[in-house]
């Protein structure tokens, strides 16, 4: 035979109703208050990387667009100048160096400008030893092969060291060309204009941009470092094509490349942390300009963290009204069952 059966206490059958008829109504309003505020999140964000990365992009092209307009400008002086001739000449070697140590300073972001002529000897001028940096050294060969063909020229994104610091840089060079002959033909080459070209100014307005756990940096079309606004740990030319959002970018088709926003996920400590991101292609470059935050640090913004923890108060609170409530229930309705039993 078996026993008979135990009966849940109704003391706990009132506990539970109560405690569920409390906390569940408020636990999905909280849960839809939190999607909601999610998507608001990821909106607002999503808009201020975009405007960002936008802003980044045209100033970086626009930087670009006046180092180039700079070089060409000094090119045509020194063709006019009849430097062009030969730049090894020695007659006149002290009249162009003038000329170039007067271009050097009146534009702060060139570092080091030369002029080569077809037996790559020349002159130089600026603050930067470029003979005794071997990245420096090989790009300015690359730029005067890339001359020989009549090509004009920019190197991948340099690191160079000054004063004990990392600087970006990136090499741009132009051909000296003369006029062709009576006959016709190819314009005569006659060597390369080259100039060290910082890119300071740069990330002087990615440190401006990166704020609030937001960190906007520059890559180039391999993923590697442009310029970012901590030299220290990220320099020139350091492959970063790991990140998620910069893995988007170049996957994407260089013709189809536009603004754009996702979601990607990033190790930090030995965890994932998940991250929002925005790339935005500069005009005229295969570089993209990257925006990335934790999403921890966006809800933290829009105060997602102190929602959760408002609502955690009112769990509680919601959870012992409910058990004092069931108390005093519980025994107004078992104290008259009680007090029959006694009597009978």
């Amino acid at each position: 035979m078996t026993g008979p059966r135990r009966r849940i206490p109704l003391l706990y059958v009132l506990l539970l109703v109560m405690v569920t008829v409390s906390v569940a109504p408020l636990a999905l309003y909280h849960n839809r208050v939190l999607e909601i505020s999610r998507m608001k999140l990821a909106d607002h964000e999503q808009r201020l990387q975009t405007d960002t990365t936008r802003l980044l992009s045209e100033a970086i092209h626009l930087y670009r667009q006046h180092a180039g307009q700079q070089l060409q400008s000094l090119r045509r002086t020194l063709v006019l100048a009849g430097f062009a001739e030969d730049a090894a000449s020695a007659k006149r070697s002290g009249q162009l160096r003038q000329v170039l140590e007067e271009h050097v300073a009146r534009d702060p972001g060139v570092d080091y400008v030369t002029v080569l002529n077809r037996e790559a000897k020349g002159v130089r001028a600026g603050n930067f030893q470029a003979d005794e940096d071997p990245f420096v050294r090989k790009a300015l060969e690359r730029a005067f092969a890339a001359g020989t063909q009549r090509l004009e020229f920019t190197s991948d994104p340099l690191n160079i060291s000054r004063g004990g610091e990392n600087h970006p840089a990136i090499v741009l060079a132009v051909p000296l060309l003369l006029p062709a002959g009576p006959a016709g033909g190819h314009e005569d080459f006659r060597g390369i204009v080259a100039e060290l070209i910082s890119l300071d100014p740069i990330v002087d307005r990615l440190r401006d941009a990166s704020h609030h756990g937001r960190v906007s940096y520059v890559v180039d079309r391999n993923g590697h470092v442009v310029a970012h606004p901590d030299v220290r740990k990220y320099i020139a030319g350091q492959d970063v094509s790991g990140i998620g959002i910069v893995q988007k970018y170049l996957e994407m088709p260089i013709q189809l490349r536009a603004t754009a926003t996702a979601p990607f996920e990033i190790a930090e400590n030995g965890m994932w942390v998940e991250m929002l991101g925005t790339y935005s292609p500069v005009r005229d470059l295969y570089w993209a300009v990257i925006a990335q935050r934790r999403l921890a640090d966006a809800h933290a913004d829009m105060g997602i963290r102190d929602m959760n923890q408002q609502a955690m108060h009112l769990v509680l609170i919601a959870i012992v009204l409910s058990i004092m409530v069931s108390l005093l229930l519980a025994r107004r309705i078992t104290y008259p069952i009680h007090s029959l039993a006694e009597i009978t």
